[in-house]
């Protein structure tokens, strides 16, 4: 029985995000005709190639990285699906065509570029951030390099790289759009504002029949009912098969005990952990600390790695040496302890934090572990249940007939859309109630929990507005509500045509007994308190001398005068300009570089060997 019928929904919002990053990682694209090929080489760019190694490392590279964002592995054929392949190959191609180019042009890293990016690799530093000659041999065999083939590869970066201040170091800004938006940010607006809200205004007449009667026809669908269907149902909920498996609470509590293991977290500790090359450096590295000279962070900053590799996480005691154990263990509050030999050599441990052993309470695990224990009963018996039921199914019984042989329950219910308890909360059960013709006897299904059911749509009742005598109460409500704001929102607009058409601010306000106030300095480029933001906003449309009313969330309206607007000083935003200067220079040098690399791109011979990317592929596992 297709183990319980069991299925696994895939997570759409998992892939969702996946296709969105696949988007900002793409290459350029291949769109060039692909060919079969026979070389040992993915592809073929100009007088460049790329080598089935390096397409192979690249693209478990991208798939790694993946199913670190997106929290999950992700395999080859859904990296296929969101085309993590050709996005490789493509970056890998656009690289080798840029290579090409400055190849083609003489562009060539010397010897001197060359052994400064390789000695200035953390990877390859010793503990004291120097190059190590051991280290750089031992990382580059980690990684299946010949010294050649990587610095090769290192050589053409670099040449690569040159192309881009070439082609992108003439982007320049004078400043004009910077200093244009800077004027238009930071010009000064001295507002005058009053608020007027809704318990302010009388309170409408009571509506007569015909306003309720239009209301309702123009605001049908708030209360229009959802089609309803009349559902008979022969169901088996798991939760009832479960009772019968007569589970004690003694079998509980002697399940709990033997899970004694499971329920209980014995004391903790995060650890980070910098090793030495003996007791002595390791105890120097100590007094340092001790005397305030340096802090842990900062030796770990001193070996020009990523801080993580030093970070053991959160460890049991059970998991370090006996002397590292006693002395991490040892202590009763965080901080750094050591020296202490261990396996990699003499280390000092710092303690981030210590977290208390825990006991998990059985009332807190019984209902679990009731389950657990029934599990074996359950599947069993819907088992039994589901060979009965499938087959009486397929012999064309009703659902009365079904529930009377098989011994599931018989009910009924009255099924809209918008239900979301019970069996409606369940998605396989919503779907069949949904797709299911009027009359027609369904199949046997299995909701996400386990249990089984089949149903019949009795009765479809369409969609249907409420009469209004069943809904005056709503309906007077809703008309009363919308009749009072309408009344707010004249009243504000009102006073602005009246100001706009030569009152004065201040004595029309006076005279209505409303608050006014003022806020001066109002600026596109930074936020204030002095006056509602939807005020603020307003403003900045309007034109010197003008008035304008704007609502201000649903029970209340703003009105307001833009007194004057000052132009910004040129002096008062020159830190903007440079910054803003920089950022369209950075802007048009990204584009210049991308526009030309495009065009190398789709200029440069390339053929690819389909026979062996796919060979590549299919070696994945």
């Amino acid at each position: 029985m297709a183990t319980m019928m069991r299925s696994r929904k895939t997570n759409v919002l998992v892939y969702a995000l996946i296709g969105a990053l696949i988007v900002g990682m793409a290459g350029f694209g291949i769109s060039d005709v692909l060919s079969g090929g026979s070389s040992n080489d993915v592809a073929t760019v100009g007088d460049r190639k790329v080598t089935q190694q390096e397409f192979s490392r690249a693209l478990s590279q991208t798939v790694n990285r993946f199913s670190q964002q997106v929290g999950q592995p992700v395999t080859m054929e859904q990296a296929r699906l969101f085309g993590l392949d050709s996005s490789t190959l493509g970056q890998l191609i656009t690289s080798r065509a840029l290579e090409n180019e400055a190849a083609q042009r003489a562009v060539l890293a010397d010897d001197d570029m060359l052994r400064a990016s390789i000695m200035s690799t953390p990877a390859f530093a010793d503990s004291s951030g120097q190059f190590d000659p051991d280290a750089y041999s031992y990382a580059l065999q980690n990684a299946n390099y010949a010294v050649r083939d990587y610095e090769a590869l290192i050589r053409a970066e670099l040449s690569r790289n040159l192309l881009n201040p070439a082609v992108s170091g003439g982007a320049v800004s004078d400043g004009t759009s910077a200093r244009v938006i800077g004027q238009f940010l930071n010009e000064s607006f001295n507002v005058d504002w009053v608020q007027i809200n809704l318990d302010s205004i009388a309170a409408p007449a009571a509506p007569n029949e015909a306003d309720l009667a239009a209301w309702l026809e123009q605001n049908a669908a708030d209360y229009t009912l959802p089609e309803r269907r009349s559902l008979t149902i022969a169901v088996l909920r798991a939760a009832s098969v479960a009772a019968e498996a007569g589970i004690t609470d003694a079998d509980v509590a002697a399940e709990y005990d033997a899970r004694a293991a499971q329920y209980s977290q014995p004391e903790r500790r995060a650890l980070d952990r910098l090793t030495f090359a003996d007791t002595t450096e390791a105890a120097a590295a100590l007094d340092r600390i001790n005397a305030g000279e340096v802090s842990f962070d900062d030796l770990i900053a001193e070996r020009g790695l990523d801080p993580s590799l030093f970070s053991l996480g959160i460890v049991q005691a059970i998991s370090l040496n006996s002397a590292a154990r006693d002395a991490v263990f040892g202590t009763e509050a965080p901080g750094i302890v050591g020296p202490v030999d261990t396996d990699l050599g003499p280390a000092l441990f710092r303690i981030n934090a210590i977290i208390a052993a825990t006991t998990t309470p059985l009332a807190d695990v019984a209902d679990e572990i009731r389950a657990q224990l029934a599990e074996p009963f359950i599947r069993e018996r819907l088992a039994a249940v589901y060979g009965q039921a499938e087959e009486l199914v397929a012999a064309g019984a009703t659902v009365e007939e079904l529930a009377n042989e098989t011994g599931m329950a018989l009910e009924t219910l009255e099924f809209t859309s918008d239900m979301s308890e019970g069996l409606a909360a369940d998605e396989a059960f919503r779907t069949e109630a949904l797709a299911a013709a009027e009359g027609q006897e369904r199949d046997l299904l299995e909701t996400e929990d386990g249990s089984l059911f089949v149903l019949r749509v009795d009765r479809i009742t369409p969609p249907q507005v409420q009469p209004l005598a069943d809904v005056r109460a709503e309906v007077a409500a809703a008309w009363t509500a919308n009749a009072h704001r309408a009344a707010l929102a004249e009243r504000a607009n009102s006073l602005a045509s009246q100001i706009n058409a030569g009152a004065a601010f201040l004595p029309v306000m006076d005279a209505l007994g409303l608050t006014v106030s003022n806020a001066p300095g109002l600026s596109r480029g930074t936020s204030t308190d002095a006056v509602p933001a939807s005020a603020a906003n307003a403003a900045f449309d309007l034109a010197e001398g003008e008035t304008a009313a704007v609502a201000n969330g649903e029970d209340s309206y703003i009105v307001l005068r833009v007194n004057s607007i000052t132009p910004a000083e040129a002096d008062s935003f020159t830190d903007y300009v440079a910054q803003r200067s920089t950022a369209d220079e950075a802007g048009l040098s990204s584009d210049l570089f991308f526009y030309f690399a495009n065009a190398v791109r789709d200029t440069t011979q390339v053929s690819v060997n389909n026979r062996l990317i796919e060979a590549v592929l299919n070696g994945f596992q």
